[in-house]
């Protein structure tokens, strides 16, 4: 159960962090170098990679970067753009989250940058928190929208939830601070449904499946030390 206060803001992170970290290496694997155009009107963000047809997606805002005045203003509170109230669900259901839980974050206007408080931070809560498929940094001169796509129709397709959780939850580590390091991995196995088995200092994620070929099962497994809340050691079981 989370927490209220200043604190949740923390405990969100640690439990949507790491899958919307990996929905976004997905993203930048598929969009990092392709084109891209947002219509504030319509929510549309497009993107067009070379001898592709263009992909359009719906997508949200969720607020903005200053870099000169080093603040971040959510969409709700973005009085001077004009923000169609449409493209604000998101972010007013952030807003709602911040009420239920009474975490600050969430509830000021505009808030001063800092380690725990950043737009891709925040975007990451929030595709979690809304079951989105990422998030998109749209830059611009002096700063940069932060976008939340949700649509259907956006192509994303995860064969091998293991090797990939065994490949980014030491990369997400190592990128971000995370107090929980523990609950945050058992949270990312979670996301895939792997079966998570818990020992001591041990953490456990495993996928079973029947191979279609031999008919024999086969089993794929990550396994993780921790040291308190941090992880100490980890390795990867291929099938």
């Amino acid at each position: 159960m989370l927490a209220s206060g200043a604190d949740a803001l923390e405990q969100l992170f640690t439990l949507h962090g790491a899958a919307s970290f990996d929905k976004q290496v997905y993203l930048h694997a598929q969009f990092g170098q392709a084109g891209w155009a947002f219509d504030l009107e319509s929510g549309v963000l497009a993107f067009r990679r070379p001898h592709e047809p263009l992909l359009q997606l719906q997508a949200q805002v969720l607020g903005t970067e200053s870099a000169q005045a080093g603040t971040w203003l959510w969409g709700w509170a973005n009085t001077q753009s004009r923000i169609p109230e449409r493209l604000l669900s998101i972010a007013r259901q952030m807003q709602q989250l911040g009420e239920m839980l009474r975490v600050p974050a969430l509830l000021a206007p505009e808030l001063e940058l800092s380690e725990s408080v950043s737009g891709d931070r925040l975007s990451l809560i929030a595709v979690g928190v809304a079951r989105a498929a990422a998030h998109f940094r749209a830059a611009y001169p002096g700063g940069a929208l932060f976008l939340i796509i949700k649509d259907g129709r956006y192509p994303r397709r995860i064969a091998r939830p293991v090797r990939r959780v065994a490949r980014l939850f030491p990369a997400f580590l190592a990128r971000y601070t995370v107090a929980d390091a523990r609950a945050a991995l058992k949270a990312y196995l979670h996301f895939y449904r792997l079966q998570v088995v818990e020992d001591g200092a041990h953490v456990i994620g495993e996928h079973r499946w029947r191979d279609t070929l031999s008919g024999q099962e086969r089993i794929e497994r990550v396994s993780a030390t921790f040291a308190g809340q941090q992880l100490a050691s980890w390795e990867y079981q291929p099938a």
